[in-house]
C-alpha cells in the first residue's frame, strides 16, 4: 500500500476524533476544551496539508524529465522484440529514477536470456555496471535484475527504439549496435555517441 496514503488515513482519521470531541465539547458547553481541540484540529490539518500534498503532488504527478510517446511511434510486436533483442546490443540514454537524472548505457542480451550493461553519469566520470535476466512477456521487454523486474514496451522512431513507461512516456531510448560492436562483458566504459 502507498505509504502516503496510509499517512492520509491516519490523519484523517485523527481528524474525525478530534472533530466529534470538538462538537462534544461544544455542545457540554466546555469552551476551554473546545478552544483547544479546535487548535489541534488545524493544526492537524494544516500539518497534513503541508507535508501531504508535496508528498503526494511529488510521486503521482508526471515526471517533467519525461516526454510523452509522439504519434509517429510505431509499437514493436514480439517478434519484432526478439529480433531487437536477442543477441544484439543496444547503446542509449535512460531515466535513472533514483537519480532522477539521465544516464548513458551499453548493454548485450544474449540468446540465453541473460544480460549484462555499462552505464553512468552523462556528465561526470561515476560509472556501473549490471548483469541479470531478460525475456519478452506479453507485448513487453522485461529485465530482472536481483529482486527488481522492470517491463516497458518498445517503439520505433526512425532508426531510434524508445522505451515507456506505463505511460508513455519515454524513459529509455536506444540504437541496436552491428555485431561488430557487440560489447564484451569485461569492456571499460566506451565512448558513447549521442542517440
Amino acid at each position: 500500500m502507498d505509504v502516503i496514503l496510509v499517512l492520509a488515513v491516519l490523519a484523517g482519521i485523527t481528524l474525525l476524533a478530534l472533530i466529534a470531541w470538538l462538537v462534544r465539547a461544544v455542545r457540554a458547553r466546555q469552551w476551554m476544551s473546545a478552544i483547544s481541540l479546535a487548535g489541534a484540529v488545524c493544526m492537524i490539518a494544516g500539518l497534513s496539508f503541508i507535508l501531504l500534498l508535496p508528498l503526494y503532488l511529488n510521486s503521482h504527478l508526471p515526471d517533467t524529465s519525461l516526454e510523452p510517446l509522439p504519434e509517429a511511434a510505431v509499437k514493436v510486436d514480439p517478434q519484432g522484440l526478439q529480433r531487437v533483442f536477442e543477441g544484439r546490443a543496444h547503446r542509449g540514454t535512460l531515466y535513472d529514477t533514483e537519480r532522477q537524472a539521465w544516464i548513458w548505457y551499453e548493454e548485450n542480451h544474449a540468446a540465453d536470456g541473460t544480460t549484462s550493461g555499462l552505464g553512468g553519469s552523462l556528465t561526470g566520470p561515476e560509472t556501473w555496471s549490471w548483469s541479470g535476466i531478460w525475456a519478452v512477456e506479453d507485448q513487453e521487454v522485461c529485465r530482472t535484475f536481483g529482486e527488481h523486474i522492470q517491463c516497458g514496451q518498445i517503439f520505433l522512431i526512425g532508426d531510434l527504439y524508445v522505451e515507456t513507461d506505463h505511460v508513455d512516456r519515454i524513459d529509455m531510448q536506444f540504437l541496436v549496435l552491428p555485431d561488430a560492436q557487440y560489447i564484451a562483458p569485461d569492456a571499460r566504459r566506451l565512448n558513447v555517441q549521442d542517440v
